[in-house]
C-alpha cells in the first residue's frame, strides 16, 4: 500500500518535469525499480492568468490581449 500511495503523490507532482513516467509507474509498482523518495513538503501549485496564442505562436496573457 506504501508504494501505491508514493508512487500516486509522485505522479501528481506539481512540477511535470518531476513526475514519473508511465513506464517508470509501472516499473515500481512490479517491483523491478526502487520506490522514489518524496521531499518531505511538496511544492505549492501556482496559477497565472490564461494565456492566449497569437498567431505568430507566442503567447501572451489574456489581461494584456484585451480579450
Amino acid at each position: 500500500m506504501k508504494r501505491v500511495m508514493v508512487m500516486e503523490l509522485w505522479c501528481a507532482h506539481p512540477d511535470r518535469g518531476m513526475r514519473l513516467s508511465i513506464r517508470q509507474a509501472v516499473n515500481v509498482l512490479r517491483f523491478e525499480a526502487s520506490l522514489p523518495s518524496l521531499p518531505v513538503r511538496m511544492p505549492v501549485v501556482t496559477y497565472g492568468p490564461p494565456t492566449i496564442p497569437l498567431s505568430s505562436g507566442t503567447l501572451v496573457p489574456s489581461s494584456v490581449s484585451g480579450r
